[in-house]
């Protein structure tokens, strides 16, 4: 099974940055069953995704607008197609 859990010197890296309001440490976060299953893949290398839609946005004018169409997973079968989650907070 594959796994996205960080390196040893990404913890050390996130706990340098946990807000110092925080209630839990990040070894308290990572240490969570709660972490550990959304931290692991769920379907191996070659195996079909979930289908999900997203809105399109163009950005002709350099500004991100909504273009009203939708972009499916399974419309882009047979492409590669790389999915990036991140926190801007």
């Amino acid at each position: 099974m594959l796994s996205s859990m960080p390196e040893e010197s990404s913890f050390a890296a996130a706990a340098a940055i946990t807000a110092p309001d925080s209630p839990l440490s990040w070894e308290d976060a990572a240490a969570s069953p709660v972490y550990r299953d959304l931290s692991t893949a769920k379907i191996g290398v070659g195996a079909e995704a979930v289908d999900f839609a997203l809105p399109e946005f163009d950005s002709h004018t350099g500004v991100l607008e909504p273009s009203g169409r939708v972009v499916r997973l399974s419309g882009l079968r047979g492409r590669p197609v790389a999915l990036i989650f991140g926190s801007y907070t």
